[in-house]
Protein backbone atom coordinates (compact mmCIF):
# COMPACT_ATOMS: atom_id res chain seq x y z
CA UNK A 1 0.00 0.00 0.00
CA UNK A 2 1.20 3.49 -0.84
CA UNK A 3 2.15 5.85 1.98
CA UNK A 4 1.35 9.54 1.60
CA UNK A 5 2.41 12.65 3.42
CA UNK A 6 -0.84 14.33 4.56
CA UNK A 7 -1.88 17.02 2.11
CA UNK A 8 0.29 15.63 -0.68
CA UNK A 9 -1.64 12.62 -1.88
CA UNK A 10 -1.98 12.23 -5.66
CA UNK A 11 -4.88 14.16 -7.14
CA UNK A 12 -7.00 11.15 -8.05
CA UNK A 13 -10.71 11.32 -8.84
CA UNK A 14 -11.90 11.24 -5.21
CA UNK A 15 -9.42 13.89 -4.09
CA UNK A 16 -10.40 16.13 -7.01
CA UNK A 17 -14.04 16.00 -5.98
CA UNK A 18 -13.17 16.89 -2.39
CA UNK A 19 -10.81 19.66 -3.54
CA UNK A 20 -13.33 21.49 -5.73
CA UNK A 21 -13.83 24.99 -4.34
CA UNK A 22 -11.13 24.58 -1.68
CA UNK A 23 -8.62 27.00 -3.22
CA UNK A 24 -11.05 29.90 -3.12
CA UNK A 25 -12.82 28.66 0.02
CA UNK A 26 -9.70 28.22 2.10
CA UNK A 27 -8.49 31.65 1.04
CA UNK A 28 -11.84 33.03 2.22
CA UNK A 29 -11.61 31.14 5.52
CA UNK A 30 -8.01 32.23 6.05
CA UNK A 31 -8.71 35.87 5.32
CA UNK A 32 -11.78 36.15 7.54
CA UNK A 33 -10.45 33.91 10.34
CA UNK A 34 -12.60 32.67 13.19
CA UNK A 35 -14.83 35.73 12.93
CA UNK A 36 -15.96 34.93 9.40
CA UNK A 37 -16.22 31.88 7.25
CA UNK A 38 -15.17 29.07 9.55
CA UNK A 39 -14.18 25.57 8.40
CA UNK A 40 -16.44 24.29 5.69
CA UNK A 41 -18.53 27.41 5.20
CA UNK A 42 -15.79 29.13 3.21
CA UNK A 43 -15.28 26.03 1.10
CA UNK A 44 -19.03 25.95 0.46
CA UNK A 45 -18.78 29.53 -0.78
CA UNK A 46 -15.79 28.53 -2.89
CA UNK A 47 -17.77 25.71 -4.48
CA UNK A 48 -20.59 28.17 -5.24
CA UNK A 49 -18.20 30.56 -6.98
CA UNK A 50 -15.94 28.07 -8.76
CA UNK A 51 -19.00 26.18 -9.98
CA UNK A 52 -19.56 28.89 -12.57
CA UNK A 53 -15.99 28.73 -13.94
CA UNK A 54 -16.71 25.41 -15.68
CA UNK A 55 -19.52 26.72 -17.88
CA UNK A 56 -17.44 29.79 -18.73
CA UNK A 57 -14.70 27.47 -20.01
CA UNK A 58 -17.14 25.10 -21.69
CA UNK A 59 -16.32 22.16 -19.42
CA UNK A 60 -19.63 21.95 -17.58
CA UNK A 61 -23.26 22.57 -18.49
CA UNK A 62 -25.07 25.40 -16.70
CA UNK A 63 -28.02 23.22 -15.55
CA UNK A 64 -25.58 21.11 -13.52
CA UNK A 65 -24.38 24.25 -11.76
CA UNK A 66 -27.94 25.34 -11.01
CA UNK A 67 -28.61 21.94 -9.46
CA UNK A 68 -25.41 22.23 -7.41
CA UNK A 69 -26.40 25.71 -6.23
CA UNK A 70 -29.77 24.42 -5.07
CA UNK A 71 -28.11 21.59 -3.13
CA UNK A 72 -25.53 23.85 -1.46
CA UNK A 73 -28.12 26.43 -0.47
CA UNK A 74 -30.43 23.66 0.77
CA UNK A 75 -27.64 22.51 3.10
CA UNK A 76 -27.43 25.99 4.57
CA UNK A 77 -24.08 26.89 3.04
CA UNK A 78 -23.64 30.60 2.30
CA UNK A 79 -24.34 31.78 -1.22
CA UNK A 80 -22.98 35.26 -0.56
CA UNK A 81 -19.72 36.70 0.72
CA UNK A 82 -20.58 40.32 0.00
CA UNK A 83 -18.77 41.44 3.15
CA UNK A 84 -15.38 40.27 1.79
CA UNK A 85 -13.03 41.94 -0.71
CA UNK A 86 -12.69 39.66 -3.76
CA UNK A 87 -9.29 41.14 -4.68
CA UNK A 88 -7.85 40.10 -1.32
CA UNK A 89 -9.25 36.60 -1.64
CA UNK A 90 -7.83 36.17 -5.15
CA UNK A 91 -4.44 37.35 -3.90
CA UNK A 92 -4.62 34.83 -1.05
CA UNK A 93 -5.30 31.99 -3.53
CA UNK A 94 -1.76 32.44 -4.85
CA UNK A 95 -0.51 30.89 -1.59
CA UNK A 96 -2.45 27.66 -2.15
CA UNK A 97 -0.44 24.43 -2.26
CA UNK A 98 -1.79 23.80 -5.78
CA UNK A 99 0.15 26.76 -7.19
CA UNK A 100 3.05 25.79 -9.47
CA UNK A 101 5.11 28.21 -11.55
CA UNK A 102 2.79 31.03 -10.56
CA UNK A 103 -0.33 29.27 -11.86
CA UNK A 104 -3.13 27.84 -9.77
CA UNK A 105 -4.20 24.32 -10.60
CA UNK A 106 -7.96 24.83 -10.24
CA UNK A 107 -10.19 21.87 -9.51
CA UNK A 108 -13.40 22.26 -11.50
CA UNK A 109 -16.46 20.09 -11.78
CA UNK A 110 -17.03 19.03 -15.36
CA UNK A 111 -20.30 17.27 -14.60
CA UNK A 112 -22.22 15.94 -11.62
CA UNK A 113 -19.82 13.73 -9.67
CA UNK A 114 -16.89 14.42 -12.01
CA UNK A 115 -13.93 16.74 -11.55
CA UNK A 116 -10.91 17.84 -13.54
CA UNK A 117 -7.88 20.01 -12.87
CA UNK A 118 -6.97 22.97 -15.06
CA UNK A 119 -4.01 25.31 -14.83
CA UNK A 120 -5.13 27.47 -17.75
CA UNK A 121 -7.92 29.29 -15.89
CA UNK A 122 -7.43 33.04 -16.10
CA UNK A 123 -7.92 35.30 -13.13
CA UNK A 124 -10.55 37.08 -15.22
CA UNK A 125 -12.57 33.85 -15.54
CA UNK A 126 -12.41 33.22 -11.79
CA UNK A 127 -13.23 36.85 -11.05
CA UNK A 128 -16.26 36.77 -13.38
CA UNK A 129 -17.52 33.53 -11.82
CA UNK A 130 -16.95 34.72 -8.24
CA UNK A 131 -18.17 38.31 -8.66
CA UNK A 132 -21.88 37.54 -8.00
CA UNK A 133 -20.94 35.81 -4.71
CA UNK A 134 -18.86 38.78 -3.56
CA UNK A 135 -21.24 41.50 -4.81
Amino acid sequence: AAQFVPGHAPMGHGRRLVACGRTLGEALEGWTGSEGYVAGRGVGSGVHAVGWVGPALGVRPGPDVARQEESLTGCGLPDSASDVDLDRILTATLHDKKVASGKIRWVLLNGLGNACTRNDVSEEAVRAAARPLFA
